[in-house]
């Protein structure tokens, strides 16, 4: 077998059947590292590794499904050839040494990149119907760019997410026809005066859309002052949901809005997000928030915008700041339980959680875990074994064992284990 390097002094984040989270440092071999325990997922964060080396990987785990990269150094170029690779899911973050990604007669199905423009190649791709780009730094040309690289699968994505900021429109360019697109998520300039004719485009690109995200960001100071340029109607029979996120008072912003209400026909609810989801997931945004900015442009939408809002779409703005969950057991083997499988659904202005009568439950951890995926504001959670409800009552129908004190101060105080769990 060939040898092929991978740091060690890892430290082992969370490994079970399924999954393993790796963090590593210096070198060890891939043989004794990973392919013993071959994973259908690998989350790797912090590795000094060549793209021949996840290629090895790749080749030699038969089961692995899903594959994370994050701040991957000397990780140069990447190949992900040929149908016997398992691949279905790959994602890339801030891995700045990148420049080269080729993906072709692969079972890939999902592809996330954020970090610097790159020469991104797809060939043969049938099955993939995710993509999402978030670029680092300006480029003119981006959605151009964009659209030749995923040419080869445009006509069969199903979701498409790009970060088009700084970018021009070219009213003489003409898009590409995104025939089964179902959901799109752009991060726009809603200062530039082209944005508006820019969004026509998209939506007249894409038929058959059901949901819109659209992030507004701004390219000026002085955003009140931005003067857009005017669309003519143009009708869109199948967009139901839009959320708009990062929302503020500007006349920008009201106007992205007036111009969705007037032209999606079918359109039924539309979201008024105050919060910068963008500044999440990658862990900055470049625009400082000033005091009480989102409270005051949550409460802008709900006293100008929403009167502008026809009475047959539904309109919301969200503002679930802390949540308090108590958990109980419907059973006495706790262990045993099975949940069902929930769909990602991020929650954008969650900030803090805690969780009462917490026990050391695969089900109890699996709440929290849903909540740390899905609440991307998230700033503190707070695990409270004590099962605070028993006391205003007097009464509490569960009985603690002898040692559930001791578990309650484990709770409180947990193993790296049971911190990684969570």
């Amino acid at each position: 077998m060939t040898t092929t390097h991978f740091p060690t002094n890892y430290y082992w984040v969370r490994k079970s059947r399924r999954a393993c989270f790796l963090t590593f440092q210096a070198y060890a071999l891939v043989d004794t590292v990973l392919l013993l325990s071959s994973p259908s997922e690998l989350y790797l964060k912090h590795v000094g590794v060549t793209g021949d080396a996840v290629e090895f990987l790749l080749s030699n785990c038969p089961v692995l499904e899903r594959l994370s990269l994050s701040f991957a150094k000397d990780l140069g170029k990447l190949r992900v050839i040929g149908p016997s690779i398992a691949l279905k899911y790959l994602e890339i973050k801030y891995c700045l040494d990148l420049r080269f990604i080729e993906i072709s007669g692969a079972s890939i199905v999902s592809f996330i990149h954020c970090g610097p423009i790159m020469d991104l190649r797809f060939n043969n791709v049938p099955l993939l119907v995710e993509v999402s780009i978030y670029k680092w730094g300006t480029f003119a040309e981006f959605i151009r760019l964009a659209f030749s690289q995923l040419s080869c699968c445009l006509s069969h994505l199903e979701t498409l997410k790009l970060d088009i900021r700084k970018a021009v429109y070219n009213q003489n360019h003409a898009f590409p026809a995104l025939s089964n697109l179902k959901h799109l998520e752009l991060l726009v300039d809603a200062d530039y005066c082209l944005s508006l004719g820019r969004l026509a485009s998209f939506m007249k690109a894409a038929p058959e859309l059901r949901s819109l995200v659209l992030g507004l960001g701004f390219r000026t100071s002085n955003r009140d002052m931005a003067v857009l340029e005017k669309v003519s109607k143009q009708p869109h029979h199948c967009l139901k949901v839009v959320e708009i996120a990062g929302y503020r008072g500007h006349r920008c912003c009201v106007k992205h809005v007036g111009y969705l209400v007037k032209n999606a026909v079918a359109l039924e609810k539309i979201v008024i997000n105050p919060v910068r989801f963008w500044g999440w997931p990658w862990g900055f945004d470049s625009d400082a928030l000033l005091e009480n900015e989102e409270e005051n442009a949550r409460d802008h939408a709900i006293q100008h915008l929403k009167k502008k809002v026809p009475s047959n779409i539904e309109f919301a703005a969200p503002d679930l700041r802390s949540l308090v969950l108590g958990l109980e057991f419907g059973t006495s083997n706790e262990d045993m339980a099975i949940l069902e499988k929930v769909s990602k659904q991020p929650h954008h202005c969650l900030k803090v959680v805690e969780i009462a009568g917490y026990r050391g439950h695969k089900c109890c951890v699996k709440h929290v875990r849903y909540l740390v995926k899905n609440a991307v504001a998230l700033e503190k959670i707070v695990i409270n074994p004590v099962r605070f409800w028993c006391w205003p009552t007097g009464m509490e129908i569960n009985y603690l064992l002898e040692e559930r004190g001791s578990e309650c101060k484990r709770s409180c105080h947990p193993t790296p284990q049971e911190k990684s769990a969570c």
